[in-house]
């Protein structure tokens, strides 16, 4: 049997062999994530914003094309999947208060989406038939009203229609306006 002092030293040891390997070779550049350590908006720039802020004022040459002009608009960027079962209006939602960093919403939302998780776990059944798996839901990007408030960003598509991926081009082709995304 080993006494107590020698045991002591020993984990002290394996301790002090653990630090020094750690900080050797550990990550010296980490993020802080209570504080915003994003890029001040001051210090991005380009030649065309350091021109104007100079006060060029020579106007630039006006150039004719000479070829004939088309409808250029955007793609729907809608997404179509089955329903979120699972999700966390807290993670469409976010906090608004133009920060990247931890809030306190981001400490009530770990628990809370932990929680809502292992209900909807237990309750899939019960979620499968309020929110059944067809129609297909898509997904924009941008939260919509939703029964209580502004939650999710899912809505239900209309029967039987999927959207198509936004990176597919039917050459010739005029997106209509139905088809455009809400916002």
């Amino acid at each position: 049997m080993q006494s107590i002092s020698q045991q002591i030293f020993r984990v002290s040891a394996v301790a002090f062999v653990l630090t020094a390997m750690f900080s050797v070779c550990g990550c010296h550049n980490y993020v802080n994530p209570w504080i915003d350590e994003t890029v001040d908006p001051d210090l991005i720039t380009t030649a065309s914003v350091e021109g104007f802020k100079t006060g060029d004022t020579t106007e630039s040459a006006l150039r004719t094309r000479d070829f004939k002009t088309t409808l250029v608009s955007p793609q729907d960027g809608t997404v179509s999947h089955f329903p979120l079962w699972w999700e966390d209006p807290f993670e469409d939602r976010g906090s608004h208060d133009g920060q990247f960093a931890m809030t306190w919403e981001d400490y009530f939302g770990m628990p809370y989406g932990f929680g809502r998780f292992i209900v909807n776990t237990i309750g899939v059944p019960v979620t499968a038939v309020v929110n059944p798996p067809v129609p297909q839901m898509g997904s924009d990007g941008i939260t919509s009203e939703q029964r209580w408030a502004v939650d999710h960003d899912a809505s239900w598509l209309p029967s039987g229609d999927t959207a198509t991926p936004p990176d597919i081009l039917e050459i010739g082709s005029i997106p209509s306006e139905a088809g455009q995304a809400d916002g």
